[in-house]
């Protein structure tokens, strides 16, 4: 793992700053569903593939199979 994660596209960044926003809020993740409303999505495909990218980049973390389940890895996303 790099020291520095990678970095996000416009869109990608856009999802990370709606998931940590979501979470102050709320003090739980958005479903699947809320993301694809929030991002302009077609479907829950998308977003899912949203967060695979943000969990490859070291962002994220899923649990599998699990309802909300992503925590944030990186502390200062928004800085």
């Amino acid at each position: 793992m790099a020291d520095s994660p990678e970095p996000l596209t416009k869109r990608q960044h856009e999802l990370l700053v709606f998931l940590t926003a979501y979470f102050a809020s709320h003090g739980y993740m958005p479903t699947t569903g809320e993301i694809s409303v929030h991002m302009g999505l077609a479907g829950r495909g998308g977003a899912v593939r949203y967060l695979r990218e943000l969990e490859a980049k070291n962002y994220i973390k899923r649990t599998p199979h699990k309802f909300r389940a992503i925590r944030l890895l990186q502390q200062s996303v928004l800085a």
